[in-house]
């Protein structure tokens, strides 16, 4: 009774007694909501080579990129589970592709999807989770000459890409991109150390891309490489080809991966390549060249290609060119006989006015003529 009137007192002198609430665990679950990975994970690019010069670029968030496709890593949904404030930052090195990526978090759920391992499953060499360990192996990484990789096929100038860079990195220096040709289980071992750390980045943005065979001699590597005037050299992209026999001493080669680094995307880097595949097919007589599974984006790029092509070849032009003036000889013959036509239905109806007039006054003289004669018939002999 003494806890009843105590109480009743406490509600008198403060108004209602306040209940108490007991949030369950189901509340705070809630917290713990699914993190789209493309608004959770951005990647930064970052050129320096010196560990002073990254922690700056770091700092800075070097050059920050998104990317489309994250089902391979992190299922159909492309969700990460059971975190609060999550925040994944991979960095990528522009010359060496040495990988940091890091992860941090406000709370974690137990049984949370565990970023680093479901990533690192797609890397062949191990990324860094240390910023440290990062900074170490690229300031470690040689400086490479990609004139050993291989034959160069083609050359361009180095341009401004969409977003405005160049991909000359923190010392702007731009200067031109050259596409270097070889069999990939020929390359050296610094370049398919390379190849692997970059192939990653394939997975993030080609819809179900897969890793290639390099030991495979049939793979072959077309390799774009930015020089730039203070003589850095970077690697900006790749496309990979694989040669298919075709009876009876044919090749048929097929397109199978083609990657510019986001950021340099726009700049015509992978058109560049892809012509690089069609002269290396005409040049070996091959049957023909085909792609695999194009993305959208790719198969609009290789119809450009293509059309470009054709606007370059002589027969194909003399021959547009005649279809087009055929056509355009039908198209005046058919508008000048629809003219005629036309002249031809307003004179007529122009004249059956006239027609319908003249045909009035014939019955008008042949009803006067009738009736005459009725009349003349109707009178007596003696009044005829």
């Amino acid at each position: 009774m003494s806890s009843a009137k105590n109480h009743s007192a406490e509600a008198v002198e403060g108004g209602p007694a306040k209940k108490k609430v007991k949030f369950s665990s189901q509340v705070r679950v809630q917290e713990f909501h699914a993190h789209l990975a493309a608004e959770t994970v951005v990647f930064h690019l970052l050129y320096s080579r010196t560990p002073a010069e990254l922690e700056q670029e770091i700092q800075k968030g070097g050059q920050p990129f998104q990317c489309e496709f994250y089902n391979q890593v992190f299922g159909d949904g492309e969700e990460i589970k059971g975190y609060r404030g999550l925040q994944v930052d991979v960095w990528l090195s522009a010359h060496s592709f040495h990988c940091w990526v890091d992860v941090r978090w406000e709370d974690r759920q137990p049984g949370a999807d565990d970023v680093v391992t479901l990533m690192q499953a797609w890397w062949p060499q191990p990324f860094a989770t240390d910023k440290a360990d990062f900074l170490q192996r690229v300031a470690a990484a040689p400086a490479l000459d990609f004139a050993q990789l291989g034959q160069q096929v083609a050359s361009m100038p180095a341009r401004a890409a969409a977003g405005g860079s160049c991909g000359a990195g923190s010392s702007g220096a731009v200067g031109e991109v050259k596409l270097y040709h070889s069999r990939l289980a020929d390359t050296a071992d610094w370049f398919k150390d390379l190849h692997a750390r970059l192939q990653p980045l394939l997975i993030f943005t080609v819809d179900g891309a897969n890793y290639i065979d390099v030991t495979d001699p049939k793979w072959e590597i077309v390799a774009a490489v930015m020089h730039a005037e203070d003589k850095q050299q970077q690697l900006i992209g790749f496309m990979t080809v694989y040669n298919f026999y075709a009876w009876p001493l044919k090749e048929r080669p097929r397109v199978a991966q083609v990657l510019v680094l986001p950021p340099l995307q726009g700049a015509d880097y992978g058109k560049a390549m892809i012509k690089a595949a069609y002269d290396m097919a005409k040049q070996r007589e091959a049957v023909d060249l085909t792609f695999e599974d194009p993305a959208p984006g790719l198969q609009r790029l290789r119809e450009q290609l293509e059309l470009d092509m054709a606007a370059a070849c002589p027969w194909l032009t003399e021959a547009a060119d005649a279809a087009l003036a055929a056509a355009e000889a039908e198209e005046q013959r058919q508008q000048a006989a629809a003219r005629e036509l036309c002249a031809k239905v307003l004179a007529q109806r122009q004249r059956q006015p006239l027609e319908a007039t003249e045909q009035q006054q014939q019955q008008q003289q042949q009803q006067q003529s009738t009736g005459i004669a009725r009349e003349e018939h109707a009178l007596p002999e003696d009044q005829q």
